[in-house]
């Protein structure tokens, strides 16, 4: 094949393919050829070096002389050859490409075995420059091989390996779960949750008088942190003649101070009513006692406590 010597410093374009990544070497800008046609993900190696010409004990990939004019060498990238393995589903080799000790003014040209030779150069040097490395990408053959071709003169070429391309489709699979990456800090306290329903119901039977206030349930709760509770309670009420007023209310303390206070008004004889109430509180950490308080209002016969009842719900936050 004739070349001109004039085209030897002239950038050469691959015509196969899609281009791939335009690098620098001593020898001006030059464009390798084509990695593949269709999709592709480049995966690094630590670099090996698959093909070294010169005599040993640096010779690597089987010869130690350098290459002719207008010779063309084909080299086995898949597989393990020189210090290199790579897998066989790889459809494309990255490589430093360095050229050593060229006598004449020449290039090299790296193509994919299977592939007609193009009007491209991988390598440009003059006779007696010093080793000139150079970035080259190329698309492998059908069965993982390429070719090196050089103009004129000999030279003695190294490929070091810095990488593989393979299919985005062979790529794309989800890999292997990962090791388990380490236990974080452990994060501040939650909220306390809303504590069980405490519940008590007291002693039926119980009358009332009005020189006092009669405890006639009393609830415990063991708040596990300063918080809010909410007291429900209910009786009944018997006035065995009639007439007679009842009033209840919730408090921490045995007395109806500062508590709300709720009233039942008997109105016949040996009639039954009913009194609920509700009330809130804060409260710290710990126990708190709270009682159901009734006493009579007014004069007359002495009204009877039956069924009380009464239920505490705590929360960390108001409810």
């Amino acid at each position: 094949m004739k070349h001109q010597r004039g085209s030897l410093w002239r950038s050469r374009w691959a015509a196969i393919g899609a281009a791939v990544a335009v690098t620098l070497g001593s020898g001006g800008v030059l464009v390798a050829h084509a990695v593949s046609s269709g999709a592709s993900s480049f995966v690094a190696v630590t670099p090996c070096r698959l093909y070294d010409t010169r005599p040993a004990p640096n010779s690597t990939g089987g010869r130690s002389t350098p290459l002719g004019t207008a010779e063309v060498v084909t080299l086995t990238v898949r597989g393990t050859n020189g210090t290199c393995t790579i897998p066989s589903d790889a459809i494309g080799v990255s490589a430093n490409v360095t050229t050593l000790d060229g006598t004449a003014q020449s290039f090299l040209t790296i193509f994919p075995a299977d592939a007609a030779q193009p009007n491209a150069s991988s390598n440009n040097w003059t006779a007696g420059q010093s080793a000139t490395p150079n970035k080259v990408d190329s698309k492998l053959s059908a069965d993982g091989k390429i070719k090196v071709f050089n103009a004129a003169g000999t030279v003695d070429i190294i490929v070091d390996v810095v990488g593989y391309y393979e299919s985005s489709a062979s790529a794309s699979g989800t890999g292997p779960a990962g090791p388990a990456g380490p236990v974080g800090p452990v994060g501040p306290a939650g909220q306390a949750a809303v504590g069980g329903v405490d519940f008590a119901e007291g002693a039926g039977g119980v009358a009332l008088n009005t020189s006092a206030e009669t405890v006639v349930a009393t609830v415990t709760v063991a708040a596990p942190s300063a918080g809010f509770v909410v007291v429900s309670a209910t009786t009944n009420i018997r006035d065995v003649v009639g007439g007679v007023s009842t009033r209840c209310g919730i408090s921490k303390a045995a007395t109806f101070d500062s508590v709300r206070v709720s009233q039942s008004q008997i109105v016949s004889s040996a009639n039954l009513s009913s009194l609920a109430l509700v009330q809130g509180f804060t409260v710290p950490a710990g126990n708190t006692t709270f009682n159901l308080l009734c006493q009579q209002a007014n004069a007359g016969t002495a009204p009877v406590i039956e069924n009380p009842m009464i239920v505490a719900t705590f929360s960390a936050t108001r409810l």
